[in-house]
């Protein structure tokens, strides 16, 4: 009976000093996400999503209380690229890309589609036709500005942010641009365009799969302690519940229909 006390107490004591180094730990990194409704954007100043909600309950699991900070695409990957202690989300995990990051997930993907101004007649066959014979505006250091260089595009336009984007398409100063269904009337509607404006085409771009970016020197410990709690996260059944509910406060959000069951 001695002895299991000692054991209890030594556990705890064990349990209590894992705990402590989490957090200590914790303080160390910066957390960041961008605007990309409706995986991670803010709204009245606070963090939200179905990605979010996921790194909110990762943290949760690990012992962690980081504050989540908005930043454009273009600082946050140069930061995570280019600096220690860094996490971003949601990234898109790439053959490029994953040599430059460490990597926790999968945690959902997502299609993407080649979208033209309706106004314009001409319509891309296929990629090779895009490839060949069509502007395609893309966001700089984004995994399609990456892939299409790679891939040897011959008119593609890298552009600052998403707001330059999706303009560009609309007034016609690009010819395509790829997106999801569910990202055009949250765009349009916080950029003042008219979203019928945006067609989408038959091409395909392909899949995405959404991931959690760490800085390439980022101790394998973290790693693991982050993989191992979202590992649990889907073991229990709440990966998908934490989405939905994401997902559902978007629709809120931008009051606007979400095909949930795609994800």
């Amino acid at each position: 009976m001695f002895y299991g006390a000692v054991m209890q107490k030594q556990i705890l004591v064990l349990l209590l000093l894992v705990i402590s180094l989490s957090a200590y730990a914790s303080s160390d990194y910066e957390i960041m996400t961008e605007n990309y409704p409706p995986f991670n954007y803010f709204k009245d100043g606070k963090p939200r999503g179905a990605v979010f909600n996921v790194v909110k309950e990762i943290q949760k699991k690990i012992g962690w209380q980081n504050e989540v900070k908005l930043y454009s695409w273009n600082r946050a990957y140069k930061s995570v690229k280019t600096e220690s202690n860094k996490i971003l989300f949601s990234m898109a995990k790439t053959d490029i890309r994953t040599p430059d990051f460490k990597w926790v997930g999968p945690i959902l993907s997502r299609k993407g589609y080649f979208f033209k101004n309706k106004d314009v007649k001409r319509t891309p066959l296929d990629r090779e036709d895009i490839k060949n014979n069509f502007i395609v505006g893309v966001r700089e250091n984004s995994n399609i500005h990456l892939n299409f260089t790679k891939e040897g595009y011959k008119s593609i336009v890298p552009l600052e942010n998403t707001e330059a984007y999706y303009r560009g398409l609309y007034f016609k100063r690009i010819e395509l641009i790829i997106a999801s269904p569910y990202n055009i009337p949250v765009r349009a509607k916080k950029y003042g365009l008219n979203a019928d404006v945006f067609e989408q085409t038959k091409v395909q771009a392909g899949v995405g799969t959404l991931f959690i970016a760490f800085s390439k020197d980022t101790p394998d410990d973290i790693i693991k302690l982050w993989q191992d709690a979202l590992d649990s996260i889907k073991e229990e059944g709440l990966l998908q519940k934490l989405i939905k509910t994401g997902m559902e406060g978007a629709e809120k959000d931008f009051e606007i229909k979400y095909h949930i069951n795609e994800f």
